[in-house]
């Protein structure tokens, strides 16, 4: 790793902080210049994005994802899971990139990535399994009869 301060070469060190930045902007939802491919390139040759800990590549999560699938029979990782603690936030990482990619923001995650996560069953959304259009219509109609208007609370039960 590159000091973030490297006397004998402060442009490399002010460049790898800047990839860092930009990095951390995207997972943020943020504008970032930092293209996927330069993501891949750079993971590819062991950068740390993050040199808080250590982190592991894109694949090697994807590995033990799939262990977790085998083991618990879903991919669906607790968020504040003690066992792996860093698996838990990188499935969390996935989701959001590709909430970012739907939004049309900016996302390091790659087709092919998605496509490997799709084929183990990985779920990008779990907020829970969705009515039919016309069930849901039924039961604002019934909530309409009851209260008088459509006007359901965010969080009504």
């Amino acid at each position: 790793n590159v000091p973030r301060k490297w006397k004998q070469n402060p442009e490399l060190a002010n460049w790898v902080n800047t990839q860092r930045k930009q990095y951390w902007n995207l997972q943020q939802g943020k504008p970032s210049f930092l293209l996927p491919e330069q993501i891949h390139k750079l993971e590819s040759i062991g950068f740390q994005f993050s040199i808080k800990g250590p982190k592991l590549p894109w694949d090697e999560q994807y590995k033990q994802i799939c262990m977790y699938r085998d083991k618990y029979g879903d991919c669906n990782v607790p968020r504040k899971w003690k066992q792996n603690p860093e698996l838990a936030n990188w499935v969390n990482t996935q989701r959001k990139q590709y909430w970012n990619l739907q939004q049309g923001k900016p996302s390091f995650l790659l087709p092919e990535q998605i496509h490997k996560l799709e084929s183990i069953g990985f779920q990008f959304s779990i907020k829970g399994p969705k009515l039919p259009w016309d069930e849901q219509y039924k039961q604002i109609c019934m909530y309409r009869d009851k209260y008088g208007d459509c006007n359901v609370p965010r969080k009504w039960k």
